[in-house]
């Protein structure tokens, strides 16, 4: 077995209208979009670094390392992305926004000799490319961001209670792309420029901050609506 593979989460962005762009409209595109995705991979206290990425251009697919990550890939990055994106594209001429479709899959991958090999790696990709997707986001002009998951990452993370989605935020779908045809889940956040999207240190382990409670009696206390040992550190 080759020592390479390894199982991961896979993260498919893609830059919608790209090729509708001249050079000079390209050459932008691809600076924002490299800033955007770092920047919201920070906010939420992912480590880029690790990330095994392989670029094109109007997009990437990256490899994100097993280290149960998946929850703030899917709720945290992607909602840092949609405010940062609404504040790129605040008073940008519609023609010029930048408007992204995202794909969250699953599975195990290897780096191969012109980039990242393995069937997850052809799944995400038809995800990302599929005609649903494409039109949940020309359907809704004025969202930033489509995001797509797979039937594994809807069920271990959303369906589970692990973000914090509403049940209806995503609605079922088939995909049909090529030779591939499986159930996915998509979301169209609603466009912001408000939220938590100021960047932080990256925690290398890739986890959010927690809070932590420490109460500590040693006679009776009366503190009646009162809030005792809250701190954030952990």
């Amino acid at each position: 077995m080759n020592r390479l593979n390894r199982r991961g989460l896979l993260l498919g962005a893609d830059v919608a209208g790209y090729g509708k762009g001249d050079s000079s409209r390209q050459f932008a595109v691809q600076g924002a979009f490299l800033q955007l995705v770092s920047e919201a991979a920070a906010c939420a206290r992912l480590d880029r670094d690790t990330w095994l990425r392989q670029p094109s251009g109007d997009g990437e697919l990256a490899v994100i390392p097993d280290d149960g990550s998946e929850p703030q890939v899917v709720d945290d990055f992607v909602r840092h992305l949609n405010v940062l994106l609404g504040r790129h594209n605040e008073g940008t001429d519609p023609s010029f926004r930048l408007r992204l479709r995202v794909a969250v899959h699953f599975g195990m991958t290897s780096p191969a000799a012109n980039g990242i090999a393995g069937k997850a790696v052809v799944e995400v990709s038809r995800m990302l490319d599929s005609a649903v997707l494409h039109e949940a986001l020309q359907t809704t002009p004025d969202a930033n961001l489509a995001l797509m998951v797979s039937q594994r990452v809807y069920e271990d993370t959303v369906e589970y209670g692990l973000t914090t989605y509403a049940g209806d935020d995503f609605r079922q779908v088939t995909v049909r792309h090529k030779e591939f045809e499986q159930s996915a889940w998509i979301h169209v956040p609603r466009a912001a420029v408000e939220g938590p999207a100021d960047a932080g240190p990256a925690d290398p382990r890739g986890a959010a901050p927690r809070q932590v409670v420490v109460n500590q009696f040693w006679e009776t206390v009366q503190a009646d609506g009162s809030v005792i040992g809250i701190s954030n550190n952990r």
